[in-house]
């Protein structure tokens, strides 16, 4: 049985929308407040009165009805039970996260089949869109990280994420990722670009490779500053503060060269 179905105790004061009913369906109130097995609590308003401050539920049943919540409960159990058939490892995950299972319904079954492909498939070396998982679009999987992420961790024994995001998901299961890119201009003689072009975008580790002449290097992270930058000789403009910076840090672009930023 789930530890969420087990009987629980019931504070009423605290939680309790009507703390004045005497019977609730298979609950029925203790006559004797005096009963020392019983935690009472004096309340005072038109004189000190002695009530009771908790309920024992006998059954989950019993509870869920009181809460109003009989339905989510046996939703909850299908897609428990579904998903403990599926993938047994995963029923501690559905117990610590009862509500996300809700949200989720047959959705879960889907992470869960993406999650065993990934524990018995480490480092894929191939791009996510090319996963090729019967019943699973790629999808599914892009807007389901945190969930998969966590389901693998369950099922292969690894330390829960403590966050995910579809480029930490990427890096923790061996996944291509798209190589880093930079987007420059430069006068046409400087970039030496089919055409004559003065604005690339290209991937960095190319971009290293060009060996350009170039004294001075503007980065910044205002597309209009990037396109209306006038240009001049020697001189380059880069496009984004952080990620322009870094495409450039390992780039041989000469002694001496000045580099600036600008908003």
């Amino acid at each position: 049985m789930l530890p969420i179905l087990a009987s629980l105790k019931f504070t009423l004061l605290d939680e309790c929308p009507n703390p004045t009913f005497t019977h609730f369906e298979g609950f029925t109130c203790f006559s004797n407040f005096h009963d020392t097995s019983i935690p009472c609590r004096v309340i005072f308003g038109s004189g000190a009165n002695e009530v009771p401050q908790a309920i024992w539920f006998d059954t989950v049943q019993d509870e869920l009805a009181f809460l109003g919540k009989r339905e989510e409960g046996k939703r909850f159990l299908r897609w428990s039970n579904e998903l403990s058939l599926q993938e047994p490892t995963l029923l501690a995950w559905a117990s610590a996260r009862p509500f996300q299972l809700l949200e989720l319904r047959e959705g879960a079954l889907t992470a869960a089949k993406v999650a065993r492909w990934l524990v018995q498939n480490l480092s894929p070396r191939i791009y996510v869109r090319q996963l090729a998982i019967a019943g699973v679009h790629t999808k599914f999987v892009e807007g389901h990280v945190r969930v998969i992420d966590e389901m693998a961790a369950e099922l292969s024994g690894m330390p829960a994420p403590r966050s995910s995001t579809m480029k930490s998901f990427k890096e923790r299961w061996k996944f291509t990722t798209e190589p880093g890119t930079i987007r420059i201009r430069g006068l046409g003689n400087l970039l030496n670009a089919p055409g004559s072009a003065e604005d690339l975008e290209i991937p960095v580790s190319a971009f290293a490779a060009m060996g350009l002449a170039v004294h001075t290097v503007i980065v910044t992270e205002n597309r209009t500053n990037f396109l209306a930058l006038p240009l001049k000789p020697g001189t380059l403009v880069a496009f984004g503060a952080g990620y322009g910076m870094a495409g450039l840090s390992g780039c041989p672009l000469g002694k001496g060269m000045q580099s600036g930023l600008l908003g």
